[in-house]
């Protein structure tokens, strides 16, 4: 229980408002990245990671090594500069290198879930690996494998996703056949010495369910999409989420509203204990529009759903997320603002679920798919566009956005500071909903109130 004897409603709403655009509006971008050596179907921005003043973009039809062995580039975020091209060593044809990627301090990880381990020797197309780099001069630092699991028992797409953070690097391997075949499994190795810490599986599925194919680590965490899981439905879809250090199982998640072909699990993210899922498949705005689902990852409880404003048919909202202090980051790659299949981005509150922003490139066309993978940090978004045609078809680009600045106080999300947020917040209070938990404690007392206070009067940016 609360009390707020000491609390003044007319002291807030006496506070002098705030008035600035509303900040749901459409941005475009900062900067686009490319590289001069870019060709036609080289899929550049197959995946994308940012971090720190690095943007990491993979390449997989580069054919630097053969027929579609890929690559990845880093490039300086304050220029827009390239300032390494990575290519895996024993790299060959049709490897698909860089078809996942993600950076932590000064690692780049680099996924070519195609990659045929004969070149070490092992025995099996498709196996897989991830190749780490670092990220300031580009060498090549460790190549992870299933190691323990040779020849034919040797786990079939290593590197399907990725995901680092403090140390530690979680692996999807979707095609894996330990459970029936396509069952999946997952990894977490250590980055300092590239040894392998645990290996996991989905629980109580057997063939196809694909688990491995979405990857997210944090706060010692790892949790693996399973997309064609058919726990409500078929390919309803599933998120197991362990301890990354002992793989011990503690939430298998889909919703209660999940259906036949959601897709629930196709992205996920974590951070501070919420787990953000992507679910493309979703049908509440119309067929396919998409969703993305917000959890307490201890708990599994459900916290909030989120569609975009705009949601129409087939944009397949939720296909790609991200999180970071507080603010998520989803891709519609079908959205069609510039014509069929030219893609969309939005940005939320992960509080509130409210939507902040719509992101579009400036130079948006149909076909483009802008939004089929995405990345943020530290409110820095970079969105790719695979199948953008400037340097040829289906060349690629990333862009660089910047994300607006969050009100804190501004509940509503209009822009404006006003008795409405204050109605807001106080009821939010007393139905414990965390909107109103602004100490971020999972408690709601005086001090959320003293916070909110505070934060009103301070205006918004």
């Amino acid at each position: 229980m609360f009390y707020m004897n000491h609390l003044s409603c007319p002291i807030v709403v006496s506070a002098l408002f705030c008035s600035n655009p509303a900040i749901g509006q459409v941005i475009n971008e900062d900067m686009r990245l490319n590289v001069p050596e870019q060709v036609q179907r080289d899929i550049f921005g197959a995946s994308v990671a940012i971090s720190g003043d690095t943007v990491a973009v993979g390449a997989i039809l580069d054919d630097d090594l053969g027929d579609a062995s890929g690559s990845a580039y880093l490039f300086d975020l304050n220029t827009g500069e390239m300032t390494f091209k990575l290519l895996p060593s024993l790299g060959h044809f049709e490897m698909e290198f860089g078809n996942s990627i993600d950076i932590d301090g000064d690692v780049v990880a680099v996924g070519a879930a195609f990659t045929n381990l004969d070149n070490w020797g092992l025995n099996g197309y498709r196996r897989g690996a991830v190749f780490l780099f670092d990220r300031l001069s580009g060498e090549e630092i460790w190549v992870l494998t299933d190691e323990e699991r040779q020849g034919q028992n040797g786990a079939y797409g290593v590197g399907s996703d990725i995901s680092m953070s403090d140390g530690v690097i979680g692996v999807g391997a979707l095609w894996d056949n330990d459970q029936g075949n396509d069952s999946g499994s997952g990894f977490v190795f250590d980055v300092d010495s590239g040894l392998s810490i645990q290996k996991v599986f989905p629980v109580d599925e057997t063939e196809g369910c694909q688990f491995g194919e979405t990857v997210a680590v944090s706060d010692g965490l790892i949790a693996i999409g399973a997309t064609r899981d058919s726990v409500r439905g078929e390919w309803s879809g599933s998120v197991h989420v362990y301890d990354a250090m002992s793989g011990l199982l503690i939430q298998k998640i889909s919703p209660e509203d999940g259906e036949s072909r959601d897709f629930f699990g196709c992205s996920v993210a974590l951070e501070d204990g919420l787990l953000v899922v992507g679910a493309f498949g979703d049908d509440d705005s119309a067929y396919h529009s998409g969703a993305v689902y917000i959890f307490d990852a201890y708990s599994g409880e459900q916290l909030d759903k989120i569609h975009a404003d705009d949601a129409d048919a087939h944009d397949i909202f939720g296909s790609c997320v991200a999180i970071s202090d507080g603010i998520i980051a989803v891709g519609a790659p079908q959205d069609n603002d510039f014509g069929i299949r030219s893609g969309s981005a939005y940005l939320f509150r992960a509080s509130t679920g409210k939507q902040i922003a719509k992101l579009l490139p400036s130079d948006g066309a149909p076909e483009d798919v802008f939004g089929r993978s995405i990345d943020i940090f530290e409110g820095r978004v970079v969105v790719s566009a695979v199948y953008d045609d400037s340097y040829g078809i289906n060349s690629g680009s990333a862009y660089v956005f910047t994300a607006p600045q969050i009100c804190e106080a501004d509940l509503n999300g209009d822009g404006t500071l006003n008795y409405i947020d204050v109605s807001e917040f106080m009821e939010a209070l007393m139905d414990g909903d965390r909107a109103a938990d602004f100490t971020n404690d999972g408690r709601y007392n005086f001090f959320d109130v003293s916070d909110f206070i505070s934060s009103y009067i301070a205006g918004c940016p």
